[in-house]
């Protein structure tokens, strides 16, 4: 007991010659707890979704219009998602209430007018893709694409809405609605459709879905009101458009191609997948399986994959503030220190994670449903592509929020196309297999480009320690 006080004590005495490091720990400890308990729930609702459904179909149907979601919802954002990173910290150390108020303001008129725009573009279009014949989506699909395109503008919302009580470094109000509450909701939501109704589809799982997001914006409406100072609603709002621009565009874009990235394989899949056997002869449950229920399996697997890189997106939440602010400062040490401490706090469990789905991947996979344990290689695949991902920890935030997002735009841009292309050549050849070949190529690609251009433009070489230490900086 007496080593483990002492212990104890000496990791307290580091900390406090370290206030960087306890800072990061300090958000981190609760982040953690937010993004852990989150993804666990998110995988947990996605099982029981998986295994309430009436139809195997609908579990692809369901994750494709949730991607299709994500991605269209980053569109109507227009980059604020990153930009009240970048300037909100700003704001709120300078106490400049007239800008933070014009920010606000123009911010939600302009994504008020694009989440309006894509809803009845996507309302009138839907209808009239299936007639397209590379597509050959279901009257099922449609239904459920058009029900998600009026969610889209509520959804882009609640993540801007995030980002804003983000600026304030409280991780929990940030966070929780989004990772804890949305998962919850569709949880107990589809249980009780089940016990009434003795049945579930894709559309019943979007209401759900919808009735989770009107909740998220009430609570996010009281954070933001008791988080920011009242004399901000009382001044003049002041409007800096130009630099808005200057730095949103190429962060709209940013923004938006790592969400292509990270979700369009599942929706491309769905959409020009096969329901034969590959003419590259992988078997894809060739008559046992249509191109819906192979969406829902592979959706399955990057849930499951991607357990690998939660780390650090749970550590990127935490320092984007304090990068922003260091930026302000011209600290580049310590903006080298917080690249190192990231990616060492990210990578070694995301590495031990990513052994675990190696080894038990087909059990786990089974948890989903029947049958699900196909998606085993897809899931592998996709895993060492985010071990790499999180090997070079926050490199594209150091260069999206230091002054760099046209280097890093041009390297997003580009592997974006590489990645559409690959998914357009290898999804109707090899179905889910070939999904996650593209994936797994574009991540790789795309960190160890941005790793580069933080080292040529920084000076900050993105790397792990390799023995994690508490000890004060020299």
């Amino acid at each position: 007991m007496s080593r483990i006080a002492h212990l104890l004590q000496q990791v307290s005495e580091r900390l406090s010659e370290n206030p960087l490091l306890s800072r990061l720990l300090g958000g981190a400890s609760i982040a953690l707890a937010t993004q852990v308990g989150g993804h666990v729930l998110k995988l947990l609702s996605f099982v029981c979704l998986a295994r309430w459904t009436t139809n195997e179909e609908d579990v692809g149907i369901y994750a494709s219009a949730w991607s299709m979601i994500l991605i269209l919802s980053t569109v109507s954002a227009v980059g604020l998602k990153t930009t009240t990173l970048r300037f909100l910290p700003q704001y709120l150390e300078q106490q400049d209430w007239p800008l933070m108020r014009g920010f606000l303001r123009r911010g939600y008129l302009y994504m008020t007018v694009a989440g309006l725009m894509l809803a009845i573009t996507g309302s009138l279009v839907l209808p009239w893709l299936d007639r397209i014949p590379q597509f050959e989506l279901s009257p099922e699909t449609v239904k459920a694409y058009l029900i998600a395109v009026w969610i889209v503008p509520f959804w882009s919302l609640c993540e801007v809405r995030s980002s804003i009580i983000r600026s304030t470094e409280n991780i929990l109000q940030a966070f929780g609605p989004l990772n804890l509450l949305q998962p919850l909701v569709l949880i107990v939501g589809s249980g009780i459709l089940v016990l009434l109704m003795n049945h579930l589809d894709a559309n019943q799982i979007l209401f759900v879905l919808a009735v989770s997001v009107g909740l998220i914006l009430l609570i996010q409406e009281y954070s933001i009101r008791t988080l920011f100072p009242a004399e901000i609603r009382n001044v003049t709002p002041e409007y800096d458009v130009t630099d808005w621009w200057k730095v949103g565009v190429p962060l709209f874009w940013i923004s938006l191609f790592i969400i292509i990235i990270g979700n369009a394989d599942v929706v491309l899949l769905n959409m020009l997948g096969q329901d034969q056997e590959s003419s590259l002869g992988i078997a894809v449950g060739a008559t046992e399986l249509n191109k819906e229920t192979e969406s829902g399996i592979y959706a399955a697997a990057t849930r499951t994959a991607r357990l690998s890189a939660f780390l650090l997106i749970t550590v990127n939440a935490i320092v984007a503030p304090l990068i922003s602010q260091a930026y302000a400062r011209r600290e580049q040490e310590t903006l080298s220190r917080i690249c190192r401490y990231a990616i060492t706090l990210a990578f070694w469990p995301s590495f031990v994670l990513a052994l675990i789905l190696v080894l038990f991947g087909g059990p786990i996979l089974e948890l989903f449903r029947p049958g699900f344990s196909a998606g085993y290689w897809p899931m592998v695949i996709i895993a060492v592509g985010q071990l790499i991902n999180a090997l070079t920890g926050p490199v594209g935030l150091l260069l999206s929020l230091c002054g760099h997002q046209r280097a890093s735009l041009r390297v997003y841009g580009g592997t974006t196309v590489l990645f559409l292309v690959l998914n357009m050549l290898l999804i109707p050849q090899a179905g889910m297999y070939g999904a996650a070949l593209a994936n797994g190529i574009t991540i790789v690609i795309t960190n160890l480009w941005l790793a580069g251009l933080v080292y040529r433009e920084m000076k900050i070489i993105p790397l792990p320690h390799l023995r994690f230490s508490l000890k004060k900086p020299v």
